[in-house]
């Protein structure tokens, strides 16, 4: 299996190769041009993606799936069902748009969270839905839209990955902590929304806040990636407010462990995961090249159990410090 979390900006898309099948996980192009479009050209090189997931329809997680479309063959689209109430007047309408029209020609199966396995045509893979739409809330807001966010874990060969999409604390708190207990603790973590503080608190509390950590100490990720832009392509966009936050990264460091790392796709490009038995490979064609092997984790967790816990240093001065680079 190989995990290609691809540099998009403030958006997500992920690739993986599963056993000769393409999953498409979230879509940010913006045209044939982009490097994350070329790369999915190269990977799916027979034009056919098995299976195209979208976690939620916001326009960082759905642009250019018209383009996806018109020029592979898309098998199978999972999505959380969630629908907007009312016609958006804003920029995102247009691509809201061709993502329902996709739905209403191909048909969609719309994931339910249980604690079941999905079925997927790979014995060695094991998927899981934590949160899908709920009946209950169906609005126009960031919340709504981020409540009913597709969650989902992924178990090949005895390593685990968690994607999150745009889940945020009120998710975790109403309705992933407790009945999915068992099924956090990932090796690796697609951080939540770009790496936003909404994770670890509700949308509208102050940045001065508590922050809510138990999700993130049941997870104890020994890779996190957070995928968004730079702190310099933020202010160039005069969005300096956009995620990632400094205090959720802040979280993410101190959680994940030391034999992994937190990577944020601006910094580092592309980041590729190759994924065999029971070990993971950080690409080399990512900047940095490294390996950790299951059964590490609990010594790394005893370890941090009988030591003071202080802030990690940054994962990039660490390889720095550990490559010579």
């Amino acid at each position: 299996m190989k995990i290609n979390f691809m540099n998009v900006g403030e958006g997500d898309m992920t690739i993986l190769e599963i056993e000769g099948k393409i999953v498409l996980i979230d879509v940010n192009i913006s045209s044939r041009d982009d490097e994350a479009y070329k790369i999915l050209k190269q990977v799916a090189y027979n034009g056919i993606i098995d299976y195209l997931i979208i976690t939620h329809p916001h326009n960082d997680h759905i642009k250019g799936i018209d383009i996806i479309d018109e020029d592979f063959e898309i098998r199978n689209i999972w999505e959380s069902g969630f629908r907007f109430e009312k016609e958006k007047e804003n920029e995102e309408d247009e691509d809201y748009q061709k993502f329902i029209n996709i739905i209403e020609r191909k048909g969609s199966y719309q994931l339910k969270a249980s604690k079941e396995k999905i079925d997927f045509p790979d014995e060695n893979l094991e998927i899981y839905c934590l949160n899908s739409k709920n009946n209950n809330v169906q609005d126009d807001s960031p919340e709504g839209i981020h409540y009913n966010c597709l969650v989902i874990k992924l178990i090949y060969k005895n390593i685990s990955i968690l994607f999150t999409g745009d889940s945020n604390w009120k998710v975790w708190n109403e309705k992933i902590l407790g009945p999915y207990d068992d099924l956090l603790n990932s090796d690796i973590l697609h951080a939540s929304h770009h790496g936003s503080r909404t994770f670890f608190m509700l949308e509208n509390e102050g940045h001065d806040a508590q922050h809510n950590i138990e999700h993130l100490e049941d997870i104890e990720p020994q890779y996190t990636i957070i995928s968004a832009w730079t702190n310099e392509e933020k202010n160039k966009a005069g969005k300096p407010e956009f995620p990632p936050h400094d205090d959720a990264i802040e979280l993410y460091e101190e959680y994940t462990t030391e034999d992994g790392g937190v990577y944020i796709t601006g910094n580092e490009g592309n980041i590729i995961f190759n994924i065999e038995e029971n070990s993971v490979n950080l690409d080399k064609a990512s900047k940095f090249g490294y390996v950790f092997s299951k059964g590490r984790r609990q010594k790394i967790k005893e370890y941090k159990e009988n030591t003071v816990k202080t802030r990690h240093e940054s994962p990039t001065k660490m390889m720095d410090r550990r490559f010579g680079e």
